[in-house]
C-alpha cells in the first residue's frame, strides 16, 4: 500500500471515529439550598424525599446544600450559590427584591410564633420573663422577630429586660428549656410536632403570638424558562404524591401553593431589621 493510500485510509478511519456520537458529559447537579433550622444530618434526612422526587421529575440530579447559620445562608442565596432554595419568607423576599430570585411555591399552613415553657414552670405573667433567658434558634428567624416584637409590646425589651440566647437547632432549644437554663423558648407548631411524645408532655404553650408566612421555594434568577415551568409544576404536584404527603406530614405541613406577590409582601415589615442584622 503506497503512502497516499495509507494516508487516505487513515483519514477515513479518523472520520469514522469522529462520526460516533460523543458520550454526554455528566450533568452538574442542581444545588438545592436549605434553611439551617436543624443539624445537617437531620436536614438532609428531612429533605431527601423532595430531592429524590425533583431529580426524577426533572430528569436531572439534585444535591442538597445548606450553610452554617442564617446570615451565611442568606448571603449564599444572594451570591447565587444555589439553583433552588427553600427560605423563610423574609429571606425569600430579600432575594426576590435584591437579586431577582423567582418565588415558585410556598408551604401551607403559615408558621405561627409560639412562646413555650416547661409545663411545671409555666409563669403566671409574661413579666416573669424579666431577668431570665429566652431560647431562640436565631435572631434572624422571622418567627423569633415576631416573638421579640410581641414581647416589646408587653414592655419587655431584649438584652435589657431579659437575655436572648441563640441555639443551633430546635433540639438544643428544647434541651435548654428542659434543663432550666431557659425560662421560655420560641418555636412554631411545625417545630413542636417534632418533639418526642414523652418530652412533649413536659412542654406547655404559653402563648401564640403571631402568624408568619411559611417557607418559600425559589429559583435562581438565571433559571431557563422551560426549567422554571417544569420546576414549578413539579413542586405543585408534589403534595399529590405518596412521598410528597409523607414529606409534608413529617415536616408539619399540609401542602404547597403557588407563591404570589400578595403573600410575598407580608414579609416586608421584617426586611429592614433583617438587612441590618445581616450587614452587621
Amino acid at each position: 500500500m503506497d503512502r497516499t493510500r495509507r494516508n487516505l485510509c487513515f483519514a477515513a478511519a479518523l472520520a469514522c471515529l469522529g462520526a460516533r456520537p460523543a458520550r454526554a458529559a455528566p450533568q452538574p447537579p442542581l444545588r438545592l439550598g436549605l434553611m439551617p433550622v436543624y443539624d445537617i444530618r437531620a436536614l438532609l434526612r428531612r429533605y431527601e424525599p423532595l430531592r429524590g422526587y425533583l431529580g426524577r421529575r426533572l430528569d436531572h440530579p439534585v444535591r442538597l446544600e445548606s450553610a452554617p447559620d442564617f446570615p451565611r445562608y442568606l448571603r449564599s442565596i444572594l451570591a447565587g450559590e444555589f439553583d433552588i432554595a427553600v427560605a423563610a419568607a423574609h429571606f425569600a423576599r430579600i432575594a426576590q427584591l435584591d437579586a431577582g430570585w423567582i418565588p415558585l411555591a410556598q408551604f401551607d399552613p403559615d408558621h405561627d410564633t409560639m412562646l413555650i415553657t416547661r409545663s411545671d414552670r409555666k409563669p403566671a405573667h409574661i413579666a416573669d420573663l424579666a431577668g431570665a433567658e429566652l431560647a431562640v434558634i436565631d435572631r434572624l428567624a422571622i418567627t423569633v422577630m415576631g416573638a421579640l416584637h410581641y414581647l416589646g409590646q408587653q414592655g419587655l425589651h431584649a438584652d435589657r429586660d431579659y437575655k436572648v440566647v441563640e441555639y443551633h437547632n430546635h433540639d438544643s432549644i428544647l434541651s435548654s428549656l428542659m434543663s432550666g437554663a431557659s425560662a421560655m423558648a420560641v418555636t412554631t407548631s411545625q417545630g413542636l410536632r417534632q418533639v418526642a411524645g414523652s418530652q412533649r408532655e413536659r412542654i406547655a404553650v404559653y402563648r401564640r403570638v403571631s402568624d408568619i408566612p411559611a417557607f418559600v421555594v425559589m429559583a435562581a434568577p438565571a433559571t431557563p424558562n422551560d426549567l422554571l415551568e417544569r420546576l414549578r409544576s413539579a413542586l405543585l404536584d408534589f403534595p399529590g404524591q405518596t412521598e410528597g404527603r409523607n414529606f409534608l406530614a413529617y415536616n408539619g405541613y399540609s401542602g404547597l401553593h403557588a407563591a404570589d406577590e400578595k403573600a410575598m409582601r407580608r414579609a416586608d415589615p421584617y426586611l429592614k431589621d433583617t438587612r441590618r442584622m445581616v450587614a452587621g
